[in-house]
């Protein structure tokens, strides 16, 4: 697989992770927190998420293809530690590495997330 194998699994990877954490995952929060203001039918509120999100998506989507271009770099680095770790080091040393390394991974997926959020698209606050 070489060159690409190295590069659009982890495009792929993280572009969906941010897609869904930013597009939808804020939207059914706050959707979720404020149920008693809309209506009570949960299908209308399934269909109201999934049509913001994906104006959401579209509105950030350069966000997400230069957060998924980091992204590529990041969890490149994140398989190579994973691979040197299973090779060198003990089992239970590897759980250590593999835990810590993998909530350093989630921490950086979900601030990259705020990061783009916290920019103005072009949907209002109050749509949200």
């Amino acid at each position: 697989m070489g060159l690409l194998g190295l590069l659009l699994p982890p495009f792929l990877i993280w572009g969906l992770g941010e897609v869904l954490w930013v597009g939808f995952f804020f939207l059914l929060v706050e959707i979720l927190k404020n149920r008693s203001k809309k209506e009570n039918k949960i299908e209308n509120r399934w269909k109201y998420v999934w049509n913001l999100g994906l104006r959401r998506t579209f509105g950030y989507k350069w966000e997400f293809f230069f957060a998924s271009l980091s992204g590529i770099v990041i969890l490149d680095i994140y398989w190579m530690i994973l691979e040197l770790a299973n090779k060198f080091l003990p089992s239970f040393l590897y759980v250590i590495v593999l835990v810590t390394s993998g909530f350093a991974l989630v921490s950086l997926l979900f601030s990259k997330g705020s990061g783009i959020m916290s920019k103005a698209s072009f949907i209002s606050a109050a749509e949200c």
